[in-house]
C-alpha cells in the first residue's frame, strides 16, 4: 500500500515538472524593443532580445546600423545576408560589449516592411 502511494506521489510530480517545463520552453521567444528604447539603455537588456528599426545603413564587412525616426541608431553585426536599407526589421541576438563599443550580435532577422524610396528634392 505504502509502495504504491509512493508510486503516485512521484508521479504526480514528474507530470507536474513536465507540464510546467513545457509551459516554460514554449513561451521562450524573446522580447522585441523599438530601437531607441534599446539605445537609452543598451546594457540594461540581458539575454536574447528583438529590436526592431529602420535600416540605416549596411556595410560589406557583416555590419549593418539599425536607426529610428528620432535619429537614434545601434550597430548590428551579422554574419548572414544583409538586409535591405530602409527597409523595417527585427533583428534577433543579444547585447555585446567589446573594446568600448555596444552592438547587437544577432542571430537572425526579419523583414517587417518593404523598403521606403528615398525622395530628393
Amino acid at each position: 500500500m505504502m509502495k504504491n502511494r509512493l508510486l503516485v506521489e512521484t508521479l504526480i510530480i514528474f507530470i507536474m515538472f513536465n507540464i510546467y517545463f513545457l509551459n516554460t520552453s514554449c513561451s521562450s521567444q524573446p522580447k522585441i524593443y523599438d530601437v531607441s528604447k534599446v539605445v537609452a539603455d543598451q546594457l540594461k537588456y540581458k539575454g536574447a532580445i528583438g529590436v526592431t528599426g529602420k535600416v540605416i545603413s549596411t556595410h560589406a564587412n557583416g555590419i549593418f546600423i539599425l536607426g529610428s525616426s528620432e535619429g537614434v541608431m545601434l550597430t548590428v553585426r551579422y554574419a548572414g545576408d544583409q538586409p535591405i536599407a530602409n527597409s523595417k526589421i527585427i533583428a534577433y541576438g543579444e547585447i555585446k560589449r567589446d573594446n568600448g563599443e555596444t552592438f547587437l550580435q544577432a542571430k537572425e532577422w526579419k523583414q517587417i516592411s518593404e523598403p521606403v524610396p528615398i525622395r530628393r528634392t
